[in-house]
């Protein structure tokens, strides 16, 4: 399994305009849908002003690099990029990393 963690600078106050963007274009069930996708969140981190973060997990790579080339993520990227810090430049590539244990977070596993 992999993680993919999307960090988004938006211009000044416009945080709760990119949660609305992601809700009412339904963002987050269309990545869902793609086969591949086993869970999506949108974090908005506590001490970091102006900043969303968009994480999910997916069984392989080869999943999320389908959901890169879904057209429909590319045409919502591009209405995006209007909520964003013009200084940070493009949208980015995302943190991708490897899950190697994801049971240890688990209530009543034997690593708590």
């Amino acid at each position: 399994m992999i993680r993919t963690q999307l960090h988004l600078k938006t211009r000044p106050g416009l945080v709760q305009d990119v949660l609305d963007f992601y809700e009412e274009r339904g963002i987050l069930a269309r990545s869902l849908a793609q086969p591949g996708c086993l869970a999506a969140e949108i974090r908005v981190p506590l001490r970091h002003q102006d900043c969303v973060v968009i994480s999910a997990v997916w069984d392989a790579e080869p999943a999320y690099q389908s959901w890169l080339a879904n057209p429909e993520r590319a045409s919502a990227a591009n209405e995006l990029r209007a909520l964003l810090d013009p200084a940070e430049g493009a949208l980015g590539d995302a943190e991708v990393s490897i899950i190697h244990d994801c049971r240890a977070a688990l209530p009543g596993s034997s690593a708590n």
